[in-house]
């Protein structure tokens, strides 16, 4: 026996699973950042679909990488890349999607870690 999918299937499924993502995305960062007030806890799905897609551009794919990405938004501000211009050189450059991962991740310690002036 033979099973066969149908790409209508496969994109269906996929959706899916992009759209779980995002809701323990969300989940995670109500229940372990600081709240943003300008975010009501319905809307927070939203803003990491907002983020996905944004991340996306920069050829960041992986729930890793789109997760980073999320995650600096929700501490930064959404286009937080436009008011660091290291984020921004990085993120629009072709280095490879792991790298700017990693480096997103390390950025983010580094900013945080400043007191507020130094921002």
């Amino acid at each position: 026996m033979q099973l066969k999918i149908r790409n209508e299937q496969v994109e269906e499924l996929s959706a899916a699973a992009g759209e779980r993502f995002e809701s323990a995305l969300a989940r995670f960062l109500l229940d372990n950042l600081p709240r943003r007030g300008d975010i009501p806890d319905a809307s927070a799905t939203a803003f990491v679909r907002t983020q996905t897609q944004s991340a996306r551009r920069y050829g960041l794919t992986s729930e890793q990488e789109i997760a980073a990405f999320s995650i600096a938004a929700w501490m930064l501000g959404p286009g937080f890349e436009s008011r660091y211009f290291p984020a921004q050189q990085l993120l629009e450059s072709d280095i490879e999607p792991a790298i700017k991962h990693v480096w997103l991740e390390q950025f983010l310690l580094g900013v945080l870690a400043k007191p507020p002036q130094e921002k």
